[in-house]
């Protein structure tokens, strides 16, 4: 309802009908995600999941891509500490670090072996083709720094550029 209300106060204001500007839209939406395959920005197979979305979905789309990629980090260090991820969260819960983890799991060099995982899954995506050169290289940048901050962290929220623990495994 509201999102009508809006299209309709600004096509007033634009002084167009609301269908001209929902036209507007699509078209400048098509020609976005066209200019971003051309520069190979994206994959054709994104790009068509991009036309067939929802305008809203985009977003959704966005939030739920960065919650994955941090369920995937998580899921990862579960794999390497042998512990499941509910296990990891409960030991987050208590305040502890995925360091503090590792160390009683017995497991050495977690944040290099988590970089090394996380390398390869993005690897092994741009391989087959799910992500483009350009977004692999921004997964890559800074990936050590964003680990390190994740496996030291202790417990309760985080913050910076990983975000959080994932809810749902």
């Amino acid at each position: 309802a509201w999102r009508e209300l809006y299209q309709e106060a600004l096509a007033a204001e634009l002084g167009i009908s609301v269908d001209e500007l929902q036209a507007a839209q699509e078209a400048a939406r098509t020609q976005m995600i066209d200019d971003a395959l051309a520069s190979g920005r994206i994959t054709e197979a994104q790009a068509e999941r991009l036309r067939n979305a929802e305008p809203g979905d985009l977003r959704r789309g966005f939030g739920m891509r960065v919650r994955h990629a941090i369920g995937n980090a998580f899921q990862t260090a579960a794999e390497i500490l042998g512990l499941t991820t509910e296990e990891v969260r409960a030991g987050l819960a208590e305040g502890k670090s995925l360091n503090d983890l590792a160390a009683e799991q017995g497991v050495s060099n977690l944040e290099a072996q988590l970089v090394a995982q996380l390398t390869a899954d993005i690897q092994a995506k741009l391989a087959d083709g799910t992500i483009t050169q350009e977004q692999a290289d921004r997964m890559q940048e800074n990936l050590a720094e964003r680990v390190g901050n994740l496996v030291d962290h202790e417990g309760g929220k985080f913050r910076g550029r990983f975000g959080g623990p994932p809810d749902e495994a």
